[in-house]
């Protein structure tokens, strides 16, 4: 009885050795000290870019920090959604009920922030911003 069709049988023992004895990674000097998968890796990954991947990197890569530094600074007063943060924040913290249309998890995110830094909600007035 044979193997299934489509099956491959092992190879014998005195198969086996005759490709151990050729193995490509000998050398007369000993085995060959084998990369690092890591860098073998990289080093197979960045032998195979294109002139025009590694242009179009670094043309995303530049007009990405253009259109995020570009006039960062303004505007230079406080926009409305952050006026209104800290009163939720002040509420959230003082444990008294309010509504708000939006979900809360920014407001938590900056009551965390408060704990954790010492917010205490009479310290901070939106009232001079």
């Amino acid at each position: 009885m044979g193997a299934p069709k489509g099956l491959r049988k092992r190879a014998s023992k005195q198969h086996q050795t005759a490709q151990t004895k050729s193995a490509p990674n000998e050398t007369a000097d000993g085995p060959r000290a084998k990369k690092p998968v890591l860098v073998a890796g990289l080093t197979k990954f960045l032998g195979s870019l294109d002139w025009i991947d590694v242009a179009l990197v670094v043309l995303f890569l530049v007009s990405s920090f253009v259109t995020r530094f570009y006039k960062i600074a303004e505007p230079a007063a406080v926009v409305f959604d952050e006026f209104h943060f800290w009163d939720f924040v002040a509420m959230y913290w003082r444990r008294t009920h309010l509504f708000d249309i939006h979900p809360p998890l920014g407001k938590l995110l900056l009551l965390l922030g408060g704990y954790m830094g010492g917010f205490q909600p009479g310290d901070f007035s939106a009232d001079g911003v």
